[in-house]
């Protein structure tokens, strides 16, 4: 069955991996296989000559870092913007906290209370250093930091090679990640707190004495999780995999920590909860989950958020049980469309998620046509395919050499992103949505037995 799941992920990645290679040009494309072929033979071939080396490793991946941070830096000061959409509700809201004011959107944040704690923290940076969209980039940048540093306890947790050097600093210096910097959003603190998630997963997964110490470590995990839940609502994906995953690998004895764990992380969410009502003193509503659902069925717009679905769930909202009206909704959506045209819908959904690399951050920002952000789409954009080709290239080549191992370690990374993949092609789709995944990527390459430094990392 362990296998049926990698297989799973094996056949969902390969399809990623074949959607992006649609949506470039045949040249593109081809260059994409070609550059993945060129810099393993070439990384092979220095490696047979032993030209490389530990410290090569270090100094190149310090380099990648600057490089990344003076990316953004220069951006900081020169990337002219108007925020709009979602990002200017984040910040808007965030003004609102600061100032101690009524919350105008306080009637949505009702229905999405994750809203609210990341504009509490941006609020209270606003008390600190001033209200500003500069200050939050700022943040954002610390974020991506400490992002790094925990994919390289992470990678050195599960193999200690030189890749726990390289491979958080290509994730810094993709471009996807860079221009998620510069959004007054959820994402970039939400990745810190994921990636700080899987990294205590790791080390509490080896705990097997029932003791007090343990008990309040997994209390504290809870807490976490749902921290990160309410900073943005995919944790209860996360938590349905530790399920599964203890499911799989069943001992008895760590069966009150995993009951520990839920209760700590359903009784989190109810204070988060009260937090938020409070905050915008309007009681907390069911029936996000069924929005996205209502969105995610519109075979028109292929899932996307649309106008016409958006005034259409503003008067159910004004009725009696709105979850339910657009559940039935949806579900007629469906009824209507055919088994045919709803498996249309979904490929569609599957090649908008994972080939829209970062095309939706430019929409969303709404810069001027005369900016530096712009001039370079085109560049950002193909960069950003070659790089996420590449780690598709190398995770199916790991995950192949994980069935041969037998080596299930990363399990949980498996089955969260199949869960992941399955929900978004269900929910509403966005091209940001796909942004989690390149650290479960990074994570699941690491994950091979022999790598061609391992005898040199002894060392280290």
């Amino acid at each position: 069955m362990k296998n049926i799941i990698k297989i799973m992920l094996i056949i969902l990645l390969s399809i990623m991996f074949i959607a992006n290679l649609v949506k470039l040009n045949l040249y593109l494309a081809l260059g994409s296989i070609l550059l993945f072929l060129i810099t393993y033979g070439i990384f092979y071939l220095l490696y047979k000559k032993k030209l490389i080396t530990i410290k090569f490793i270090k100094i190149f991946s310090i380099i990648l870092i600057i490089i990344g941070i003076v990316i953004r830096i220069y951006l900081l000061f020169n990337l002219k913007y108007t925020l709009k959409s979602d990002f200017l509700l984040y910040f808007n809201t965030a003004l609102e906290i600061f100032k101690k004011v009524d919350i105008s959107e306080a009637n949505y944040l009702a229905y999405n209370g994750y809203v609210c704690v990341y504009a509490s923290i941006l609020a209270l940076l606003f008390k600190i250093f001033g209200a500003s969209v500069q200050v939050v980039i700022i943040f954002h940048l610390i974020c991506e930091l400490l992002t790094m540093f925990i994919i390289y306890k992470i990678i050195k947790l599960i193999n200690n090679t030189y890749l726990k050097y390289l491979l958080p600093s290509i994730w810094f210096i993709m471009p996807t990640v860079i221009e998620a910097n510069f959004l007054v959003s959820t994402e970039t603190l939400f990745i810190l707190l994921f990636s700080l998630c899987i990294y205590v997963y790791f080390k509490l997964n080896a705990k097997n004495k029932i003791n007090i110490t343990n008990i309040i470590l997994f209390i504290l995990y809870g807490m976490l999780l749902s921290f990160t839940n309410y900073i943005r609502p995919l944790m209860l994906i996360f938590i349905i995999a530790i399920i599964i995953t203890y499911l799989f690998n069943f001992e008895k004895k760590k069966l009150l920590f995993l009951v520990v764990l839920i209760g700590s992380f359903l009784l989190t969410n109810l204070g988060f909860k009260s937090y938020c009502e409070n905050l915008i003193k309007v009681p907390s509503q069911s029936g996000a989950l069924e929005w996205g659902l209502y969105y995610g069925s519109n075979y028109d717009t292929s899932g996307y958020w649309n106008v016409e679905d958006s005034l259409k769930i503003d008067n159910i909202l004004l009725k009696e049980n709105p979850s339910n009206i657009l559940l039935k909704e949806t579900i007629k959506r469906y009824k209507d469309l055919g088994i045919w045209k709803t498996s249309i819908l979904f490929a569609k959904k599957y090649y908008c998620l994972w080939t829209d690399v970062n095309g939706n951050y430019i929409f969303l920002l709404d810069v001027t046509n005369n900016d530096i952000l712009v001039k370079t789409q085109k560049y950002l954009e193909i960069s950003s395919y070659f790089i996420f080709i590449n780690l598709l290239c190398y995770t199916i080549y790991c995950k192949i050499k994980e069935i041969k191992l037998k080596d299930y370690k990363l399990l949980i990374v498996d089955i969260f992103i199949i869960i992941y993949v399955i929900s978004n092609i269900l929910m509403v789709v966005n091209g940001r949505y796909n942004y989690p995944i390149y650290i479960l990527l990074l994570i699941l390459i690491c994950n091979t037995r022999k790598t061609y430094l391992k005898s040199e990392c002894k060392k280290v």
